[in-house]
Parts: C-alpha cells; sequence; structure tokens
C-alpha cells in the first residue's frame, strides 16, 4: 500500500519531525488496521454492532444501511455453500 500519495505524506512528516521513516511509516499504516480491526468486530447480521471510526482531517468511516440489507442472511448463505462443497467433493477447503 505504498502509492506515491502516502510515500509524499510520510515524507513531509519525516522532514517537518525528525522521526524515521521507518516509524512514520508504521504510525499511518497503524491507523488503517485499527479500522480494519474494528470494522471487523462488526457482526453482519446486526448493523448496531458496526462502530464507525473518525480519522481527523480525513473523514468518518461507517458502513451503509443499504449495505446491510445486501449482506442479510450472509452466513445462512456460506453455511449453504461449505455444505454443497463438502457433499460435492468431500470437503469445503476451508482449512
Amino acid at each position: 500500500m505504498k502509492s506515491q500519495e502516502v510515500n509524499k505524506i510520510i515524507n513531509e512528516v519525516v522532514k517537518e519531525t525528525g522521526l524515521s521513516r521507518n516509524v512514520v511509516y508504521k504510525v499511518v499504516m497503524s491507523q488503517f488496521g485499527c479500522l480494519r480491526d474494528t470494522m471487523r468486530a462488526g457482526e453482519p447480521d446486526n448493523p448496531d454492532s458496526f462502530e464507525s471510526v473518525r480519522f481527523p482531517y480525513f473523514g468518518i468511516f461507517k458502513p451503509k444501511r443499504s449495505i446491510f440489507n445486501r449482506m442479510k442472511g450472509i452466513q445462512q448463505y456460506n453455511e449453504e455453500r461449505r455444505r454443497r462443497n463438502l457433499l460435492k467433493y468431500g470437503t469445503t477447503n476451508d482449512e
């Protein structure tokens, strides 16, 4: 995830703060790791279990309600798919 824009931001922060490039890179990427972990913690069938995440000067990340209409029943769909694979191939390939 090292795009030119990310590299530009990292270089600017390194010049302004005097910190090492590695430290600045880890700080920048840890924000998105936190976002990922927060979004993964939500339950697909329970929209209220998803929390919004706000990055100052960047934006707010929160799931749209319309997405949950498409996600409804995703767990049952995955279970049915695993069951069919088990019947067809004798394995679910989920290892």
